[in-house]
């Protein structure tokens, strides 16, 4: 009996630091989770796709990625909008989670706003609790509630 006490403690201590392990992880770099909350449409240049994925990442109630398939959104790829700050942007980082599904940084979830100077052309951004419209010169992307 003796010798399964510190054999316990060690387990017991053991499982604790993997647990808090996988926690950081989870609390650090969230992975993104497919949505289904909003309808997404998008055109580029006068093309129409309705292949667009919607994500949300744990923990994050009010954000959702979007993820443009189509080759010829390669420059805004993925998009988030925020919907507690109302605003819509560019993720600097979408790195892919060990298990292979998706995940951003928690230190860089939002990226640049679509408004801020940086962006290499003009949006305009609309978003509101039940619709989101995003466009710029050649693209055009609407998030749509779900009844």
């Amino acid at each position: 009996m003796k010798r399964r006490k510190p054999q316990l403690l060690f387990a017991a201590v053991l499982m604790a630091v993997a647990i808090a392990f996988v926690l950081g992880l989870f609390w650090y770099a969230p992975p993104l989770r497919p949505a289904a909350d909003y309808a997404v449409t998008y055109t580029v240049s006068g093309q129409a796709y309705s292949d667009a994925q919607l994500f949300q990442p744990t923990g994050m109630a009010s954000r959702r990625y979007i993820l443009l398939p189509s080759p010829s959104a390669s420059q805004y790829r993925w998009l988030v909008v925020d919907f507690s700050r109302g605003v819509a942007a560019m993720p600097l980082l979408n790195a892919h989670w060990w298990s292979g599904s998706p995940c951003i940084h928690r230190d860089q979830n939002l990226g640049v706003l679509l408004t801020d100077a940086k962006t290499e052309d003009h949006w305009q951004v609309s978003v509101a609790q039940d619709a989101v419209q995003l466009s710029n010169g050649t693209m055009s992307v609407s998030l749509a509630k779900n009844p």
